[in-house]
């Protein structure tokens, strides 16, 4: 429960203020850390070292494009909130979050262009709350997915 309502309030936050609030993120790596380990590894078990591995890529991924974007096309929040996604999904579901927050933040923003509401290049859209769909996402059918392919 605590981990769905900081992704709740993280997504909320991140959307009107264009900001992932650290004390959220730093609850939700807690969690993932202490009180998700024994909860997630009933479906598919992966020790801690292997979550770290995966909290590591998943920063380093998007800390580089955090870098090549001069902190304009991704935030260092969105770095922070991939350590808890790491942690919290493993691999191979960090991938499937990944891909359902790009592909999801693609569709909102070319709506979004089509009706005007925004200018390519121009206008900032928050990422977090597209980061935290694919962590709901890849959470409850992450190997569902993941099976199929």
């Amino acid at each position: 429960m605590v981990i769905i309502t900081m992704l709740v309030f993280a997504a909320v936050f991140d959307a009107k203020y264009m900001i992932l609030p650290d004390f959220s993120t730093y609850i939700l790596v807690f969690c993932a850390l202490f009180v998700g380990q024994r909860i997630l590894s009933v479906g598919q078990p992966q020790g801690l070292p292997l979550r770290v591995l995966s909290a590591a890529g998943g920063a380093a991924f998007l800390g580089i494009l955090y870098l090549l974007t001069k902190g304009k096309g991704m935030g260092l929040g969105d770095v922070k909130l991939a350590i808890f996604m790491g942690l919290f999904l493993g691999w191979p579901k960090i991938v499937v979050a990944f891909y359902v927050a790009f592909i999801a933040g693609a569709v909102v923003g070319i709506i979004l262009m089509a009706m005007g509401k925004i200018k390519k290049g121009k206008t900032m859209i928050p990422f977090g709350p597209f980061l935290i769909l694919g962590v709901m996402v890849a959470w409850w059918w992450g190997e569902g997915i993941i099976s199929n392919f």
